[in-house]
């Protein structure tokens, strides 16, 4: 379960996929499943093995083939034989909002939604999550606990190439991505921690940056058992 806090509300929800058969698979076969959703969510079908052998630099669709077959038996995709296209998700959709991809950090020169950044999805509310260009990002660091964010909490990101200043923003400097307050001056950015013994990062004209996005909504991991036994 993880506690959302927007302002000043609270909310509660369950990451998807609790209970899934998708729970046993590796991670290149949980890549290769979240990829098949996204795709047949963006386009209404599914893709191709040569698609998926394209998308996850393999040399050909055998590959596929195999991890395809194994995610059958696994019970989370169907195969309907003699057809291109015939993969079919088993997994009952979502009723409501938007699947977000999980980040665990960025890589400079790779794509943001690459697989190499991404951890796992997170259903959330339309209401949360209003454009599909959101994306949650794994808190490191201890820089924004006057803002209570801390280690370990994830940030709604709505992606956006510029922001206001003195909004919370993920800011990519020299290659290296940043949660801060953002302010630009004139021949300078600062980018400001919440943190009482950190000092600002002061971004020149001449260094590499990229704003990312614009934080919206902070969400913290809620271990129940652990409460449950203090409470005793």
């Amino acid at each position: 379960m993880i506690t959302m806090r927007i302002a000043r509300e609270v909310y509660t929800c369950r990451l998807p996929g609790d209970g899934m058969a998708g729970a046993a698979l590796t991670k290149r076969q949980q890549a290769i499943y979240q990829y098949l959703r996204r795709f047949l969510d963006e386009h209404g079908f599914p893709p191709t093995l040569r698609e998926i052998a394209r998308h996850f630099r393999l040399a050909g669709p055998m590959g596929v083939k195999r991890h395809l077959d194994t995610l059958v038996r696994k019970g989370v995709i169907q195969r309907l034989p003699g057809q291109p296209r015939a993969i079919r998700i088993k997994t009952p959709p979502p009723r409501q909002g938007r699947l977000l991809p999980i980040l665990g950090g960025v890589h400079a020169g790779l794509p943001l939604l690459s697989e190499e950044n991404m951890e796992g999805e997170l259903l959330l509310d339309s209401m949360i999550a209003a454009r599909e260009s959101a994306f949650v990002l794994r808190v490191k660091g201890e820089s924004m606990i006057d803002a209570h964010i801390v280690d370990g909490d994830y940030v709604v990101v709505q992606k956006e190439q510029t922001v206001e200043n003195g909004e919370m923003a993920v800011v990519l400097v020299d290659g290296e991505a940043t949660l801060k307050y953002f302010t630009k001056r004139k021949k300078e950015i600062i980018l400001s921690p919440a943190h009482p013994e950190m000092k600002p990062i002061i971004v020149r004209q001449d260094q590499s940056v990229q704003v990312l996005g614009r934080v919206v909504a902070v969400l913290r991991m809620v271990d129940a058992g652990s409460k449950g036994k203090k409470n005793r």
